[in-house]
């Protein structure tokens, strides 16, 4: 990938701050209402906290375009429907899905050629040009290490569904600030705002997501396993227990896995302002990374997306590059048609160092437990 600076390549990065049907395997999954918790969990005030990880297996997303029915699932049960995530599909094959909460990036999903790619930066939801809209930027993106199963929709038809597959995802759960997280592939799935938990013992808790009925997940911190539990209520002891096929794992750290910083301390904007500077001065990408790389390790605890959005606004004269660019774009259509390809070699770059970063997240993670 080409690191030469461009006039007009760093201006676009200012864009990105304007603007996954599972059969459920238990009929009882929807339509429900939630049981009051007799017991809650009260926030922590110290910054020392102990994380516990449950991996699920076999996670995966399930999208349905005809009918917009979006699920995330594992171990036979439903952990999402869906809340807060966007989807749009720009051609009968080519997807652009989103949580709310991935504030500049998107995953690009293209069943004809089954691969997901992550774009930071671009436009989420269109490409190409319409009638008295500006042409949209199209970036390539950095291929993600995801399987993507798709039935029906040969080609280039549209699919009746498409599966992306993680092979594991983990759930965070901080149990006294009642903070749960589900991520994947080094990405937040669900803030799990739409989940309950429920402190029965020192060690012992309940959890589901709202909207589970007749069942409930029953965790325990001291012998670090969890069970599916039916016939009891939420929040009481009783009911019939099976184990659930998961591993659970423990750390303690002074910082919270289960819900990442997205407010930056003086050295963390310290460190991305020098990595923004680097793309500027046009460093190859291996330094490039590894400069990405060193942050994160340094300082596992901040949300990766807020680190490059940082980087982003760290490159100097974007905003009033990108203003000019608007006010000249239909005088000089072809300079900025020039524009857009300079444009998507630096956000290959963010996406590729975006990339790199959550996948180190992700194996320090591990290497803790």
């Amino acid at each position: 990938m080409s690191q030469k600076k461009a006039p007009f390549v760093l201006a676009l990065a200012a864009l990105v701050f304007a603007p996954v049907l599972v059969s459920a395997a238990h009929s009882a999954f929807a339509g429900q209402n939630p049981v009051t918790r007799s017991t809650i969990l009260k926030k922590a005030k110290g910054l020392q906290v102990t994380n516990y990880v449950l991996r699920l297996p076999d996670a995966y997303i399930v999208y349905e375009p005809s009918k917009d029915v979006f699920q995330i699932a594992a171990l036979d049960a439903v952990l999402s429907y869906g809340d807060g995530w966007e989807r749009r599909q720009v051609k009968p094959y080519l997807f652009h899905i989103r949580h709310q909460s991935w504030k500049n990036h998107f995953w690009k999903v293209n069943t004809s050629r089954k691969e997901v790619y992550l774009v930071w930066g671009g436009v989420f939801g269109r490409i190409g040009t319409k009638p008295g809209a500006a042409p949209a930027l199209e970036v390539d993106g950095e291929r993600e290490d995801i399987t993507l199963d798709v039935i029906g929709g040969a080609g280039d038809r549209v699919p009746e569904r498409f599966f992306i597959r993680f092979g594991e995802a983990d759930l965070f759960f901080d149990p006294v600030a009642r903070d749960l997280r589900l991520a994947a592939a080094g990405v937040t799935l669900s803030p799990c705002d739409d989940w309950e938990a429920c402190s029965l013992k020192d060690y012992l808790f309940h959890v589901r997501l709202k909207t589970w009925k007749g069942f409930f997940w029953k965790v325990n911190t001291s012998r670090l396993a969890a069970w599916w539990t039916t016939g009891g209520d939420f929040c009481k002891l009783g009911g019939e227990d099976k184990e659930l096929a998961l591993t659970m794992k423990s750390f303690q750290r002074p910082f919270s896995l289960a819900r990442l910083r997205t407010v930056l301390a003086a050295a963390e904007k310290t460190r991305l302002r020098e990595i923004a500077d680097m793309i500027e001065a046009g460093r190859p990408i291996a330094e490039i990374n590894k400069a990405s790389v060193e942050f994160v390790r340094q300082f596992p605890g901040v949300d990766v997306d807020a680190a490059v959005s940082a980087i982003a606004k760290d490159i100097k004269g974007l905003e009033a590059q990108m203003e000019e660019l608007r006010n000249k774009r239909q005088e000089f259509q072809t300079s900025f048609e020039n524009f857009d390809q300079k444009a998507n070699q630096l956000f290959n770059i963010l996406s590729t160092v975006m990339k790199n970063m959550k996948e180190t997240q992700q194996g320090i993670t591990r290497n803790l437990l």
